[in-house]
């Protein structure tokens, strides 16, 4: 309701100025916000995510391509379904590790859930590291049926995205990786893997790509030792931080939140959003 009286306001106070038009569908898309918070791995996106839901009245899309599997749980830092439930999450446990799930379909499938959402007078809130995906939808790919490689820029975006990037010093970004890839494997990691590859896991998968589950497999299939499996997991995990970080530099208007102080960071980005 406060919304549509807003749109109407504009409307009315601008109509009979000829320097400025505007007609409702352009109102209206000023209230079609919607949150993006991304950055590395192990930077503390999903608990911030939670906290500005919490404020916003919002609903969480994941943007992460390993999430996805309902399987991969350890191994991806997926939420525990307590935490998924006091917040609704979409786009997680979506597939199985045999399946495969590309950027076309992300995109289609997450502009379906935004729509819905600020259809029910909800915040949409994307979280999630995986930076392609987060690209392809606010500069509005429109990728081909008949091959979804190929890109089209479309120009008809109908939603505005607020793209908040966490960061962390290099060093301190650097431990919390080495200290989640150490929690994971006391958390059982290594019993994930052991099922799943016996089940047909396998790096030929889109699913066994993803970063210690492959480092895992090599120590199972014996080619490496387990402590240097360990060791390039932390590695992998490290460099794919730096990959994430180069990637984000790449998108336009992105606001930059330093994510030491969580309630800091959620200070920011709902002061920023809010504007």
């Amino acid at each position: 309701m406060k919304n549509n009286l807003i749109v109407d306001n504009l409307i009315s106070n601008h109509k009979d100025n000829n320097l400025f038009t505007i007609n409702k569908n352009d109102a209206e898309k000023m209230f079609n916000k919607v949150l993006i918070i991304t950055g590395p791995t192990a930077v503390g996106k999903s608990s911030i995510a939670i906290k500005c839901a919490e404020l916003l009245n919002g609903e969480i899309i994941s943007a992460d391509s390993m999430q996805i599997y309902k399987e991969l749980n350890i191994g991806t830092a997926k939420l525990s379904e307590k935490e998924q439930h006091q917040i609704k999450h979409y786009m997680i446990n979506i597939k199985n590790f045999n399946e495969d799930y590309n950027v076309w379909q992300f995109v289609n499938d997450t502009k379906l859930l935004i729509k819905d959402i600020i259809k029910r007078k909800k915040t949409p809130i994307i979280c999630g590291g995986t930076i392609l995906y987060i690209k392809a939808l606010i500069e509005n790919y429109n990728f081909s049926n008949e091959n979804y490689n190929k890109i089209n820029y479309d120009e008809n975006n109908c939603f505005q995205y607020k793209v908040f990037a966490l960061n962390l010093d290099r060093n301190v970004l650097y431990d919390k990786i080495n200290f989640r890839v150490d929690k994971m494997l006391q958390n059982g990691m290594l019993d994930e893997v052991k099922l799943l590859h016996g089940q047909g896991l396998n790096q030929n998968m889109q699913s066994g790509k993803s970063i210690g589950y492959r480092e895992l497999m090599d120590y199972l299939d014996n080619k490496i030792s387990y402590e240097f499996a360990v060791e390039k997991f932390k590695q992998h995990s490290r460099n794919y931080a730096k990959r994430q970080l180069t990637f984000i530099k790449t998108i336009k208007n992105v606001i930059w939140i330093d994510s030491k102080d969580d309630e800091l960071a959620v200070k920011k980005i709902i002061e920023n959003f809010n504007n």
